[in-house]
Parts: structure tokens; C-alpha cells; sequence
């Protein structure tokens, strides 16, 4: 039987050279310098929101009874919110949650109906305005013992918190 040729990858391995497929250079070791964005992002000044990975307890059998695509849909619309938890869809309705979560409408429509159905979503009066169940209850922040203690100490030295 004839012996085959060794291919790249083994004449690499008998030199004692690392190989991956995917990457010649070492770790640590760019391919090529990454540009720098012309307008990096100032992430204090953008808006987040808390993000749990379980609801309080007496939220919870409600939750799981959720189709795992109305949690998700209640996730991306969490990052939609105002302050105080309402989003503003205006005349469109219930159908500008596939504007703003960029998606087509006939795939998010049964979704968006389940969490209104479930009220994790519930509308204003006027039917212009969404709110997000139990918002201002999940952002508020809840401070540690040790958070107050350095809460304190700075507000003692003047400095801001």
C-alpha cells in the first residue's frame, strides 16, 4: 500500500506548531488592527434595563405558561420602555411591536396577543400607549447592606455616588 503525503496540518503537528484551522496567528495576536468606530457609543448615557431571569413567585406559573417566543418578544419590548414602563405605539396599535422590535408582524402577532391575553402587556385607555406589567417594580434598585454602608461613606466625604 502506498504512503500517503502528509498534509499541512500533520507536517505542523511534527514540528511541535500549533494549528487551527480557523486562525494562523497566536492568541493574543490580531489578524489586522480593528478600526475604531468614528462615534464609539458613551455606554453611561445609553438606557438599559434589568433583565431577570426569573419573575417574583407570584409571577412565576404565569411566566412558565408562556410560549418560550412571547417571553423572548416580552424581553426585546423591555428595551423598548420608557422610565416608567409604557411604550408608545400611537394609531398603528399592537401592530407597531414588529417596527420595533424589526420582525414581520405574522409571526409576532400570536405572541404579542398571548402577553396581552396574560396582561404582561396591558393598554392604556386610549389605546396608543403599551405598558409593560410589573416594570417599575423590577427596575427599582435594591441595595445591599454594603451598599448602603459605601452609599454613605461617599455622601459623608462629599463625594457623588
Amino acid at each position: 500500500m502506498a504512503k500517503k503525503a502528509p498534509d499541512d496540518n500533520e507536517r505542523r503537528q511534527k514540528q511541535g506548531a500549533s494549528f487551527s484551522p480557523l486562525r494562523e496567528t497566536k492568541p493574543y495576536q490580531s489578524a489586522k488592527p480593528l478600526a475604531q468606530p468614528a462615534d464609539p457609543i458613551a455606554f453611561p448615557s445609553a438606557g438599559w434595563v434589568k433583565l431577570h431571569s426569573e419573575p417574583p413567585p407570584f409571577l412565576a406559573a404565569s411566566w412558565k405558561l408562556l410560549t418560550w417566543q412571547a417571553r423572548g418578544l416580552y424581553r426585546l419590548l423591555l428595551t423598548q420602555c420608557d422610565s416608567d414602563g409604557v411604550i408608545p405605539l400611537g394609531k398603528v396599535g399592537l401592530r407597531g411591536i414588529a417596527g420595533l422590535v424589526i420582525g414581520p408582524w405574522d409571526a409576532i402577532e400570536p405572541f404579542a396577543q398571548e402577553l396581552v391575553a396574560n396582561e404582561w402587556l396591558v393598554w392604556d385607555d386610549s389605546g396608543q400607549l403599551l405598558a409593560v406589567a410589573w416594570f417599575r417594580e423590577s427596575q427599582e434598585k435594591r441595595q445591599t447592606a454594603g451598599a448602603k454602608r459605601q452609599a454613605e461613606y461617599r455622601e459623608r466625604q462629599g463625594q457623588r455616588p
